[in-house]
């Protein structure tokens, strides 16, 4: 069996404060390019021999393993002035403390280069950095800003757009406004299962395979000329073979690490019981190296509640990191972004490509699957119609829309929980019914008074399996 593996979201601006301030853009996984489109923005302090900025805070941006002053990067983008670059970044004109940072951060570019205004004179300096790079020698600053920095992004103006949002939620979260992700929480993680995983196996033979095909075709043509039957250079038991070892050995290809292996995706299928067969393939694992420093991830966190087993774990070194899902646990699939695209531009959003430095300060940011999508005037309203359309089941009841609001509110739990546990009701039919709203996104802004249901839904079948109701 197949066991599903634990990931950090990807398309997420991630805050943390250890071992420094920063907000990392982790794009979604595309092969072994992964690392290279990742984004950081970081906090540091100047150096202390540094004459006018010695121990002041500035921002830099690292992308494709150069560093850059995050007002260079900006004019590099098309901004055209100070002011500018400063409403892409703050929420109001009258943020005293972003303000005096950026201001530490302009004066230190203009001490990097002096014509940083201009955008010619700073795609020089990229470029410099650029060449500075042991892999690929050859890029260019055009190239790597629309191939890396953000690339599902149309448009420097948009990525600029970006990047501003990127900055202001670092220094929200650096003066407190905003709390920093947590990594151990559920719903800033997602499951890999079986048909990504072989995905990823695949590739990797895949790719193996066509290496070895492309070296034995360039070999032939270098002694004899010409080329044979394609039968002989292609073969097939690369792959065949390949999936049967990573079956039976257990070590399969890592998603994001040339050569580099994984184990932990495959077990052997108890089948003790119909409980024991059906706990097993509700199995998932944490993909970590066992001499890491994990931290609280082995420990239950609220996140667990409902999703998470708090007793299924086995001894040993896989304490906390192999776990089962709850009985009441819903593993939503990946969907298509454009149906969803398309009910926000029937509802009046304005796309990205359409938005303007100074109407992303004061109007509500939509974010689809992580991606910025547009903005919206009104978003009471906004979030008012996607419910009622997933009500109506015009979208799938799975998509779940997280709203993060700065006025909190409490929700009420009535007897109707109860009868989801007793009566066994679809998830779709509390949609429908107007109930069923909160999903792990939204329980962070809706405090919790009290539940009521049947404890032994929230663990998962084979700890039930002695017990006479399950007889």
């Amino acid at each position: 069996v197949v066991i599903a593996q634990e990931e950090r979201c990807t398309n997420r601006i991630w805050v943390t404060s250890t071992p420094s301030w920063m907000a990392i853009y982790t794009p979604s996984a595309s092969g072994f390019s992964w690392n290279k489109n990742k984004v950081f923005v970081k906090i540091i302090k100047t150096i202390k021999d540094d004459k006018w900025f010695a121990g002041r805070d500035v921002i830099t941006v690292n992308f494709f393993s150069i560093t850059v002053p995050v007002v260079l990067m900006f004019y590099a983008l098309g901004v055209e002035s100070d002011l500018e670059m400063i409403q892409m970044i703050r929420n109001s004109s009258s943020d005293c403390k972003m303000s005096e940072l950026l201001l530490s951060s302009i004066y230190k570019a203009e001490a990097e280069l002096k014509d940083f205004r201009r955008k010619d004179k700073v795609w020089d300096y990229i470029n410099d950095q650029l060449k500075k790079c042991k892999f690929p020698k050859n890029q260019d600053a055009e190239e790597a800003l629309k191939a890396y920095l953000f690339p599902y992004i149309v448009g420097y103006k948009q990525k600029a757009m970006f990047l501003g949002y990127m900055v202001n939620c670092l220094l929200s979260s650096y003066f407190g406004r905003r709390s920093v992700e947590n990594k151990d929480d559920y719903k800033n993680k997602r499951l890999e299962l079986a048909g990504e995983l072989l995905g990823h196996e695949l590739q990797g033979l895949v790719r193996h395979f066509r290496n070895r095909m492309g070296k034995g075709i360039q070999r032939e043509l270098s002694v004899r000329g010409n080329l044979k039957s394609m039968d002989i250079y292609v073969d097939a038991s690369i792959i065949t073979n390949g999936l049967v070892r990573a079956f039976s050995t257990g070590n399969w290809s890592h998603p994001h690490k040339f050569n580099t292996k994984c184990t932990g995706v495959v077990a052997s299928l108890k089948s003790t019981n119909p409980l024991q067969t059906l706990s097993e393939m509700r199995r998932m694992r944490l993909r970590v190296q066992y001499a890491a420093k994990l931290g609280d991830a082995r420990y239950p966190n609220p996140s667990y509640w409902g999703r998470v087993c708090f007793i299924s774990t086995p001894d040993g070194e896989n304490c906390g990191l192999v776990k089962n899902l709850a009985l009441t646990c819903l593993v939503s699939l990946h969907t298509a972004k454009e149906p969803i695209l398309d009910v926000l531009n029937q509802f009046g959003i304005t796309l990205v490509d359409q938005i303007s430095s100074s109407d992303s300060e004061h109007l509500t940011k939509v974010f689809v699957n992580g991606e910025w999508a547009g903005i919206h005037h009104d978003s009471v309203s906004l979030v008012k119609k996607l419910r009622d359309f997933r009500r109506k089941q015009h979208i799938h009841p799975h998509l779940q829309p997280y709203f993060r609001i700065k006025e909190k509110f409490r929700a009420s739990v009535d007897t109707f929980q109860i009868d989801l546990v007793e009566g066994c009701v679809a998830f779709g039919a509390t949609v429908g019914a107007e109930r069923g709203e909160l999903d792990i996104g939204n329980c962070d802004d809706c405090p919790i008074t009290g539940v009521l249901c049947k404890m032994t839904s929230l663990i998962s079948l084979y700890v039930l399996h002695n017990c006479s109701s399950f007889r």
